[in-house]
């Protein structure tokens, strides 16, 4: 209100009150730039910091649905392939354009949808599913009416067969559990009948990828070439290697081997993280996990595989080759450095990225590994990095399992179940347990922990997955 005030008796001489309207805009303008109270003003101030990644993330968000945006060269009655595509933010899709794109190039009339808009094709052959899996174990937002709409058309008479490709990471317990679920939908079909068993694609892995639509190509008798220009990895950095030492597939029973590189740029790597090598002649990257043993030089642990391009191009590399490779950051397999005890579960090669963690281990956390092999010779590669680490405290305990050496077969899930009492106390007191190499593996292992955490802690795995003491990288 306004007072009107005698300035010699302090008398007030009139007072009026104003417009509602007039005190609320007073109100706003103060709440809105804080004038008045430096408090408010600072508080206001941070907040605005944050518009610009509003505007930023906004923009981002809707560049990636726009890559979702579907065109097909012919109309769904005409087309014998149909694929229908699950993508909560644009990845899924650019692998299902990429194989549209292929399967047109080989002269196929193709039809490309979201699952959401499933409907009648009058002259399916040939039904294809790309799908990622959202949230815990659920469809992404354009995949949430396929089954209900599927299953209203499950009286159709049209005869097809159906192949399903789940996408996403095995870091999370419902790895694509989404794709599961379609797949058994479709199996109820009365005129199905699957071309393929369900694929899953680890971290969106091109290679992943590439080696499912060539087994479907020969299958279904139709060369399929993918597109690598829609289908891009983005690295984070170029690097020059050279080769320091080889030990070379033939000094070991298993064929595997250790390559040494030294790293001639300035990228800063860790274990963990991944490296992209493309053999010369080819388009398809291959990536191996990192063990880093000091800010230059990292260690491989590759198996050679027969007919395998890139295993056999790095295993023949000799002393001072030049190999030109990228880098990959793997920040949610990085050692954790405020961990006290640290468990290391992996079966073969896997066990490549933990060479360069326990090499680093200058924290004094307390390392266990568990191995994995076939025989006791399998171990031969790595039994002199182990025991000098063993020597220096750098690593505390190991465990093998051998799967071939005895008629009773042991692998590390056994391990862990025996030492559930052990594994159950470092998880309570916020250890961590970091499991790389194969998904076969991953399954059985992550069984056993799933027993171990609801029996004797009281809590689901992926309480300890969300606070990222249970970390996997497997393939």
């Amino acid at each position: 209100k306004e007072v009107l005030v005698n300035q010699f008796t302090g008398q007030i001489e009139s007072e009026q009150n104003y417009p509602w309207t007039v005190v609320v805009s007073s109100l706003s303008l103060a709440l809105h730039t804080g004038q008045g109270n430096w408090i408010w003003a600072l508080i206001l101030g941070l907040a605005s910091l944050s518009i610009p990644l509003f505007i930023y993330s906004g923009f981002a968000l809707t560049l990636q649905r726009r890559k979702a945006v579907v065109k097909n060269e012919y109309a769904k009655e005409d087309c014998e392939y149909i694929i229908l595509m699950g993508s909560e933010n644009g990845s899924t899709a650019r692998f299902a354009k990429a194989f549209q794109q292929a399967l047109v190039t080989a002269g196929k009339k193709v039809f490309l949808e979201e699952l959401n808009n499933y409907g009648h094709y009058a002259s399916i052959k040939h039904l294809i599913v790309f799908t990622s899996t959202y949230g815990v174990g659920e469809p992404p937002s354009n995949a949430k009416k396929f089954i209900d709409l599927f299953v209203e058309d499950a009286e159709s008479n049209r005869e097809f067969t159906y192949s399903v490709l789940g996408f996403g990471s095995t870091s999370y317990p419902d790895f694509c559990k989404y794709a599961y679920d379609v797949n058994h939908v479709l199996s109820t079909h009365p005129t199905s009948a699957a071309f393929l068993p369900v694929h899953t694609v680890n971290n969106q892995s091109f290679e992943s990828l590439a080696d499912w639509a060539n087994k479907w190509g020969l299958l279904a008798g139709i060369p399929i070439t993918l597109s690598d220009e829609l289908i891009t990895n983005e690295y984070d950095g170029e690097l020059t290697l050279n080769v320091v030492r080889n030990t070379g597939p033939e000094a070991s029973i298993d064929n595997t081997f250790l390559l040494f590189l030294e790293n001639e740029e300035r990228t800063e790597f860790q274990s963990g993280d991944l490296l992209a090598v493309t053999p010369p002649g080819e388009k398809r990257a291959r990536f191996y996990s990192i063990g880093a043993l000091d800010r230059n030089s990292f260690v491989l642990s590759i198996k050679s595989v027969e007919q395998g391009i890139c295993s056999s191009y790095l295993g023949a590399s000799e002393h001072d080759q030049t190999i030109k490779a990228y880098l990959k950051r793997n920040p949610e397999f990085h050692f954790p450095r405020k961990a006290k005890q640290v468990v290391m579960i992996a079966t073969g090669t896997g066990i490549g990225p933990f060479l360069g963690m326990i090499e680093n281990n200058t924290f004094g956390a307390d390392i266990a590994l568990y191995w994995g092999g076939k025989y006791e010779q399998s171990l031969d590669l790595y039994r002199a990095h182990l025991d000098a680490w063993m020597g220096a405290g750098k690593l505390n305990a190991l465990h093998t399992a051998l799967s071939r050496q005895h008629e009773n077969k042991k692998y590390v899930q056994h391990l862990i179940e025996r030492d559930a009492k052990a594994i159950a106390g470092l998880l309570e007191k916020d250890g961590v347990v970091m499991i790389c190499g194969s998904i076969a593996m991953q399954q059985g292992v992550t069984e056993v922990l799933t027993t171990i955490c609801e029996t004797t802690i009281g809590k689901p795995l992926s309480f300890f997955i969300n606070r990222n003491q249970v970390r996997m990288d497997c393939y």
